[in-house]
């Protein structure tokens, strides 16, 4: 009987074998400890156990109480003996200090449960999450146990291991997928990050707690290439995560930092600098995701503890900037008068000043099909994600700190009484970032019904966001737009009584909001109608329409009297109609910006509010006396 790492395999006889039996099978390393060698050789559990735990040299100061399994458990239906181990595994609870009164019971230690739980269950086979968790509680806690659990704990998992067709068919709890299908309106792929895990993960876990078997480096070796493999299969030539790894990119990073640790721990080298380069790079690239709680966006898994979780991914990849970020993008638990040792009670941090960090907070990827817009590193940081790797389009929208959009932007065409989604094969063909502001651009051609454009620009200064949205090259005739922006929950806008004009408030934050395609004023027999929901809804006769949005929170402008209409645009002195090319004038009581938008090229200027131009779009603030300040200009 020779038992090895990713060799011949278990033979299902010897699952009949004494414990004695299986020690003696065993194939060790060159190298092994020859106590360790010997007592096996002996069948002497005992000596086994206590020569195992010397080696994985784990005194109890160098005790981790930190759980890295419990990160998978989301992902996964637990079953009630998964959840029975998590609950031990889970940290204890902090005492509280108070008068005295009846003593309370001493709870169980974390290895007397373990060993409860063993008796209890006597497990013969594992699911993956039992397996990960095992495997990383038994050199953490084996000098704890009791010595017949410890060598139970250790033949159930060698037999696992040592079979890589085994390890690899263990039984999945496949997660339930019609919530998180529905949600967003495009679909996240529970399997990859669950394979990633068992087929990348557990071998090299595997191979590093039985490294003095036989095998075990083949089998670690097996695990980390493919770990690397996998990363630069979903990731751009930059390093930015594939959109399609956004909704469950924080389990992705739960099996990434988990093997950078142990190996840091055990003092491996698990991959080349190039690798550890493209860990640490996607997780920059995603850096401008992590939301104040911790929480990543379009995240579809959550984590009970995400703030810590995230802390840990960050100084993990060895990022320089890693301490600066996490004081900077997270806010903190409040803080008491007497924790503060003043009378003086301090809040969260979400107002602090950004530290400074190298790197802008904004990315975009055409491969990856995502692109976040971001003021500042701040907690407080006012901000757009956009991703468009599917037929719906993807939006969140945050204003200072304070989540407004989240979900998917939906709009419909009516034509002919035909209800036609403006859903496809969006693309990007315009980012631009600079110190005034972010710009995105996305474009879908749905043939033979129109060319159609959005457009994000968020201010970095000024307080402001517009998303627009453009038809063009359509059959003349006649057609209904209507669009949603996906408010989230406890979003709720007031109408004002004179203009068309939307008021909302998020966490304290009020924002304005103004569809300056509509007339500005409450007429009856104009059309068009903007909802309370962020819903416009209008019909329109021509070959294109361009309806921008403008959000402001600016205190400035917070209570300034607000006007819009339509300009006039010229080309050659002839005035062209507004599917050919559409402007618009917002007046916030001394503050003007213009919004124009040609919808079909010409190598002509035209001209709008006497302003000169041949650029597709320009986005301007009007000055005074007149002038335009030009904040976007896209040829």
């Amino acid at each position: 009987m020779q038992i090895e790492l990713a060799g011949a395999g278990w033979e299902p006889e010897w699952s009949q074998r004494s414990d004695a039996e299986i020690l003696a099978g065993v194939s060790w390393k060159r190298g092994t400890s020859a106590e360790l060698v010997q007592a096996a050789r002996k069948g002497n559990i005992e000596a086994f156990v206590g020569e195992l735990a010397r080696g994985w040299k784990q005194p109890d100061e160098m005790i981790d109480p930190t759980c890295r399994a419990l990160w998978t458990l989301p992902a996964i239906n637990a079953s009630p003996r998964e959840q029975a181990m998590a609950a031990i595994l889970s940290p204890d609870l902090p005492r509280t200090k108070g008068k005295p009164g009846p003593a309370r019971p001493k709870s169980k230690s974390t290895e007397e449960s373990v060993d409860s739980w063993w008796l209890q269950f006597q497990p013969v086979g594992l699911t993956p999450w039992e397996f990960l968790a095992l495997l990383e509680l038994l050199p953490n806690r084996i000098s704890r146990l009791p010595v017949s659990t410890a060598f139970g704990i250790w033949r159930l998992l060698l037999q696992i291991a040592c079979d890589q067709n085994q390890l690899l068919a263990l039984d999945d709890k496949k997660p339930e997928k019609a919530e998180e299908l529905e949600r967003y309106g495009f679909q996240a792929d529970p399997y990859l990050d669950l394979a990633l895990f068992r087929n990348c993960e557990l071998p090299w876990l595997s191979g590093v707690v039985f490294s003095s078997v036989k095998g075990s480096e083949k089998l670690r070796r097996h695990g980390a290439d493919l770990l690397e493999h996998e990363l630069v299969e979903r990731t751009d030539d930059h390093g930015t995560p594939h959109a399609a790894l956004l909704p469950r990119w924080s389990m992705w990073l739960a099996i990434y930092t988990r093997f950078v640790k142990t190996a840091m721990r055990h003092g491996l080298t698990p991959w080349d600098d190039d690798a550890a380069e493209l860990f640490r790079t996607a997780v920059e690239k995603t850096a401008p995701l992590i939301q104040p709680d911790g929480r990543l966006t379009f995240s579809r898994v959550s984590l009970e503890n995400s703030r810590p979780f995230i802390e840990e991914v960050l100084r993990t990849t060895g990022w320089p900037d890693a301490e600066a970020a996490i004081q900077s993008l997270l806010t903190f638990p409040k803080r008491t008068a007497k924790q503060n040792g003043s009378g003086r009670n301090i809040t969260s941090a979400a107002r602090r000043t950004p530290l400074e960090i190298c790197l802008a907070p904004v990315n975009q990827s055409d491969e990856s099909a995502w692109a976040v817009m971001r003021t500042h590193w701040g907690a407080h940081a006012d901000r757009v994600v956009i991703e468009h790797d599917q037929p719906a389009q993807n939006i969140e929208l945050m204003i200072q700190g304070q989540r407004i959009l989240e979900g998917e932007w939906r709009s419909t065409l009516t034509i002919n009484k035909k209800v036609i989604p403006v859903r496809g094969d969006w693309s990007c063909v315009c980012w631009q970032s600079d110190p005034d502001g972010d710009y995105l651009e996305l474009q879908l051609t749905l043939p033979g019904v129109a060319r159609i454009e959005r457009q994000v620009l968020i201010s970095r200064t000024r307080q402001f966001c517009i998303l627009a949205e453009s038809f063009a090259e359509m059959p003349d005739g006649e057609f209904t737009y209507h669009s949603r922006w996906p408010t989230c929950a406890g979003i709720a806008g007031t109408s004002n009584a004179k203009t068309r004009e939307i008021r909302f408030e998020a966490g304290g934050v009020p924002i304005r909001c103004f569809p300056v395609a509509l007339p500005d004023r409450h007429v009856f027999s104009t059309p068009g109608k903007f909802g309370t929901d962020l819903s416009c809804t209008t019909t329109v006769r021509g070959t294109g329409w361009y309806n921008p949005i403008l959000l402001d929170w600016s205190p400035a402008r917070r209570t300034a009297p607000a006007e819009w209409k339509a300009l006039t645009v010229a080309e050659d002195r002839t005035a062209v109609k507004p599917g050919v090319a559409s402007g618009y004038r917002l007046k916030l009581g001394s503050h003007q910006w213009l919004m124009y938008r040609s919808l079909i090229r010409t190598d002509e200027p035209r001209s709008v509010l006497g302003h000169q131009t041949r650029y597709e779009t320009v986005i301007g603030s009007v000055e005074a006396n007149g002038d335009i300040t030009p904040l976007m200009l896209v040829e």
